[in-house]
C-alpha cells in the first residue's frame, strides 16, 4: 500500500511542481505590479527565483525517474521551500497577510502529501516559523487573526490529507477485492470448463464402449433372420433388431453430443439422394408407427433433384427426432414427411423439410418455447 502511494506521489511531483511554477510567476508579477522598489526585491525576488526552481524541478522529473523511496523526501524539500520563501518574506516585509501564503502552503501539504508523519513535521516547521517572526507583533490584531488562520489551514490540510489516504485506500482495497473475485471466478470458469471436458469425454468413450457389442449384437442379429425362422421367431428377432438399431441411434447421438461440447463435430458435405434418406427414416421407424395404428406416410415432390450435397447423417437425425416426436404424441391419425425443393440457380436448391402429424399439436403460445431444454 506505501509503495503504491508512492508510486502515486512520484507520478504527480511533475504536475505539482509545473503548478506551484507557475503560482509563484504570477506572484512575482502581482509584487511587481503593486510594491515599490524596496519591497518588490524582499517581495519578488524570493518568488521569482522559486518559480524557476520548480520549473527546473519539472524539467528534470520530466526526463528522470525518481526512486520511491526518496519521493518523500523531495516532496518535503518542497515543502520547506515554500515555508522558507513565505518566512523571508515575513521577515523582509513586516505585513501579516504575507501569512497567507503559509495558509495556502498547508492546504496544499494536505493536497500533496500521502504521510501524516511528514504533514505534521512540515506543519510544525511552518507554526514555529511563524511563532519567530510574529513574535514581537502578537499585540497587532492582523498578526493573531492571521495565526489563528493559519492553526485553522493546517488543521484542515489535515483533514484533507487524512480523507485522501483513507480514499485511497479504499479504492485499493476494493480493487484487490475485484482482483481476488476476479482470480476466484477464473479459477471456477477453469473448473467448469475441466468439469464439462470429463463428461464430454465420459460420453465419448462410453459411447464407443456401447457402440461395440450394439454392433456386435446387431450382427448376429442379422445372421439370426438369414436362418430358417418360424413366424413368432421372424417376429422377436425383427423386433431385437428394430430395437437395437433404435439403441445404437441413441448412442450416435451422445456421442455427438460430446462432440458439439468438445468443439469437434464436423459436417460432412457429400453427394447424396435426399429420396433414398426419407425411405430410410420411413423404414426405421414405420413399425412404431404400425404399432401404434398410425399411417406414416412419405410425400416427395417430383420436381425434387435426384442428388445433393450436404450431409445425409445429420438431415436423417433430425428427421429421425421429429418423426419419433410425432408417433409418441399422436393417438390416431397419420403422420407425413414432406419435401420440396425451390431451385434458387443452376447449382442451388432450397430444400423444405417438414413433419406433419394429426396429434396433440402445440398451442401458440407455447412455440416459443419449443427449442428450451426438457421442455
Amino acid at each position: 500500500m506505501d509503495e503504491a502511494l508512492d508510486g502515486m506521489l512520484a507520478a504527480s511531483l511533475r504536475p505539482v511542481c509545473v503548478g506551484l511554477a507557475l503560482f509563484y510567476a504570477l506572484l512575482t508579477a502581482w509584487y511587481l505590479a503593486q510594491y515599490d522598489a524596496g519591497e518588490q526585491t524582499n517581495l519578488a525576488l524570493p518568488t521569482g527565483l522559486f518559480s524557476l526552481a520548480l520549473l527546473a524541478a519539472a524539467v528534470w522529473f520530466e526526463r528522470n525517474q525518481l526512486p520511491l523511496p526518496a519521493v518523500r523526501v523531495v516532496t518535503a524539500a518542497i515543502g520547506v521551500a515554500i515555508i522558507f520563501t513565505c518566512l523571508v518574506q515575513l521577515v523582509g516585509v513586516s505585513n501579516a497577510r504575507q501569512t497567507t501564503h503559509l495558509m495556502i502552503a498547508q492546504l496544499g501539504f494536505g493536497c500533496l502529501l500521502f504521510s501524516v508523519r511528514w504533514y505534521l513535521l512540515l506543519s510544525l516547521l511552518s507554526l514555529l516559523g511563524w511563532g519567530w517572526v510574529a513574535a514581537g507583533r502578537l499585540g497587532d490584531p492582523d498578526w493573531r487573526h492571521f495565526g489563528l488562520a493559519l492553526g485553522q489551514a493546517t488543521l484542515f490540510g489535515a483533514l484533507v490529507l487524512v480523507v485522501r489516504i483513507r480514499a485511497y485506500r479504499s479504492v485499493q482495497t476494493l480493487r484487490m477485492r475485484d482482483q481476488v473475485l476476479a482470480r476466484d471466478l477464473r479459477e471456477a470458469n477453469h473448473a467448469v470448463l475441466c468439469a464439462a471436458k470429463a463428461k464430454s469425454e465420459f460420453l465419448a468413450n462410453m459411447s464407443h464402449e456401447i457402440r461395440t457389442p450394439m454392433t456386435a449384437m446387431l450382427g448376429m442379429t442379422e445372421l439370426l433372420q438369414m436362418t430358417a425362422l418360424d413366424e413368432r421367431q421372424t417376429e422377436y428377432a425383427n423386433a431385437i433388431e428394430r430395437s437395437g438399431s433404435t439403441l445404437l441411434q441413441i448412442v450416435n447421438d451422445i456421442l455427438d453430443f460430446s462432440k458439439i461440447e468438445a468443439g469437434r463435430l464436423s459436417i460432412e458435405d457429400v453427394g447424396f439422394d435426399l429420396a433414398v434418406v426419407l425411405r430410410e427414416v420411413h423404414q426405421m421407424l414405420e413399425h412404431r408407427a404400425l404399432e401404434k395404428r398410425l399411417v406414416l406416410r412419405v410425400e416427395v415432390d417430383e420436381s425434387l433433384p435426384p442428388r445433393y450435397r450436404d450431409d445425409p447423417t445429420r438431415i436423417k437425425q433430425v428427421l429421425i427426432n421429429l418423426v419419433g416426436n410425432a408417433i409418441k404424441f399422436t393417438h390416431q391419425g397419420q403422420i407425413s414427411i414432406r419435401a420440396r425443393s425451390t431451385p434458387l440457380d443452376e447449382t442451388r436448391a432450397l430444400v423444405e423439410l417438414a413433419v406433419q402429424d394429426t396429434g396433440i399439436g402445440i398451442p401458440e403460445e407455447q412455440h416459443e418455447r419449443v427449442f428450451e431444454a426438457f421442455t
